[in-house]
C-alpha cells in the first residue's frame, strides 16, 4: 500500500535556449535502469535545453535520438510532468555525464523536486541545472528518473530495483567556447500627471553577442514591436517604451546572437511601474 504525503515545492521560471552543432558518441554503454511497474508512476513530458518530449509509460525509454544543447557555465530550466493517477507523490532526479566517463557520478546528480496528487500533471516539477564550466565539449548522456515517493538511491539497477517509476535517457551536446549572455539595466521613469511611465535600457554588456533583440510583452495585450540593438550601442542608454499606463506591466525577453557558438539566451524580467502614490523617481531593475 502506498503512503501519501504532501510537500510544497517552489518553481523557478525562466527560459534559456541555445542552438548549435555537435560531435561525439552516443553509442556508449551506460548502466541499465528501469521502473518495474510504471503504469501508476511514469514520466509524461521532459523539457530541457531544446528538448520537449512527451512519452508513454514503458519503464525505460531510449530517447538518445533527441538532443538538447547547452553551454558551459550557463544555467538552464528543466521541467517534467508525471503520470500518477492523480493520487501519488513523485520525485524527479536527473543525471548528466558532464565528463563523458560513461558513468553517472554523485556530482552529476540533480534532485529537481517533488510533486503530489494532481500537481504532478500540472504544473509538474521544475528546477534549474547549471552546466559546470569544465564540462567536456561534445555529446553526452542525460538520464531522467521519475520515481514514486522518494529519490532513487542511484542511477543504475545495481543500486537497487525501482518498483514504481520510469527512466528516460536523452542526448546532451555541450558546446565548446565561452558564451556570455547579455546584461541590461532597465530604468522606469514615471509621469504622475499623465498616469503613465517610460522605460529606457542601459546596454551594460552585450556579452559575446554582436547584436541583441529585445522582445516585449505588455500585460494588457497591446502588441509591441521587437527592438534590435547592435554592438556599437553597448554602454549607451536607449528608449524602449513610452507612455505605458500605470498598472500595466511589461515582460522583457532578451535574445543575443553569438557568431562563435550561436548563443541565444532568453529571460524574463518584469518591469513594473511605481504605484501612483509613490515618489516619481527612476527605479533601476537589474536584469542579469
Amino acid at each position: 500500500m502506498k503512503n501519501l504525503f504532501t510537500k510544497v515545492i517552489g518553481a523557478c521560471c525562466s527560459l534559456i535556449m541555445i542552438s548549435l552543432l555537435t560531435t561525439t558518441n552516443l553509442s556508449a554503454q551506460y548502466c541499465a535502469f528501469a521502473g518495474v511497474t510504471p503504469a501508476d508512476d511514469h514520466i509524461t513530458n521532459v523539457t530541457f535545453a531544446g528538448i520537449d518530449n512527451t512519452s508513454l509509460a514503458t519503464g525505460y525509454s531510449d530517447f538518445t535520438g533527441i538532443s538538447g544543447i547547452v553551454s558551459p557555465g550557463l544555467e538552464y530550466p528543466i521541467s517534467a510532468t508525471l503520470g500518477n493517477n492523480g493520487i501519488y507523490d513523485e520525485t524527479l532526479t536527473v543525471y548528466i555525464d558532464w565528463d563523458q566517463s560513461l558513468t553517472f557520478d554523485a556530482d552529476e546528480r540533480y534532485e529537481i523536486g517533488t510533486c503530489t496528487d494532481g500537481g504532478c500533471a500540472n504544473p509538474g516539477i521544475s528546477g534549474m541545472i547549471t552546466v559546470p564550466p569544465g564540462a567536456t565539449p561534445g555529446e553526452t548522456r542525460m538520464r531522467v528518473i521519475g520515481k514514486y515517493f522518494s529519490y532513487p538511491v542511484g542511477p543504475c539497477t545495481s543500486d537497487g530495483a525501482m518498483p514504481w517509476g520510469e527512466v528516460e535517457d536523452y542526448s546532451i551536446t555541450v558546446l565548446s567556447g565561452e558564451c556570455t549572455p547579455p546584461n541590461f539595466t532597465y530604468t522606469v521613469v514615471n509621469d504622475c500627471e499623465a498616469d503613465n511611465y517610460d522605460v529606457t535600457a542601459l546596454l551594460t554588456d552585450f556579452g559575446t553577442s554582436t547584436f541583441i533583440t529585445v522582445y516585449l510583452t505588455r500585460s494588457d495585450a497591446v502588441p509591441v514591436n521587437p527592438v534590435t540593438l547592435i554592438f556599437a550601442l553597448q554602454g549607451q542608454t536607449v528608449n524602449i517604451l513610452n507612455n505605458i499606463p500605470f498598472g500595466v506591466t511589461v515582460s522583457a525577453s532578451i535574445e543575443g546572437s553569438n557568431p562563435i557558438c550561436n548563443l541565444t539566451r532568453n529571460f524574463a524580467q518584469e518591469i513594473c511601474p511605481a504605484e501612483n502614490d509613490e515618489p516619481c523617481l527612476a527605479i533601476s531593475l537589474s536584469c542579469g
